[in-house]
């Protein structure tokens, strides 16, 4: 019977939650932040919080990524895009209208997004994200 690639020692998710504990660790202390990863549908795979971010950071950060799968792209260009609805979209149940959320591609494809919060403001949490993304998405065995 194979094993669930997520759960293999060297599995991307192992990989990345590393990757990101070690950010936590450095770049990113100077702001008490939570970096959640989502899969293509939604759903959380990978979450870290640093000791100072609050618990309202999770969700923050898991709806902001949400909001990236949602509509295909960075949730600050959502958010410029589609400002119309920007108030309805923050009443749907998972999902925010706010800067912080980046895509996650693999061979050109959505495969997850990352959503950073605790940073003071959007403009702060999306080159958090945009960061970690870039420098670990070539690592990354996704399917």
């Amino acid at each position: 019977m194979r094993q669930d690639p997520r759960s293999r020692p060297g599995s991307s998710n192992n990989r990345f939650r590393s990757w990101l504990a070690s950010r936590s660790r450095s770049n990113l202390i100077r702001y008490a932040v939570t970096a959640v990863v989502v899969d293509r549908n939604g759903d959380p795979q990978v979450m870290i919080r640093g000791t100072r971010a609050n618990r309202f950071t999770i969700q923050i950060a898991t709806d902001k990524a949400r909001a990236v799968i949602l509509s295909g792209v960075d949730s600050s260009l959502f958010l410029h895009n589609r400002g119309d609805i920007r108030m309805e979209m923050d009443h749907v149940d998972g999902i925010l209208m706010l800067e912080g959320g980046v895509r996650i591609d693999s061979v050109g494809t959505l495969v997850g997004a990352l959503g950073v919060s605790g940073a003071p403001g959007g403009e702060k949490d999306e080159p958090c994200a945009k960061t970690a993304v870039a420098a670990y998405v070539d690592q990354l065995d996704m399917p």
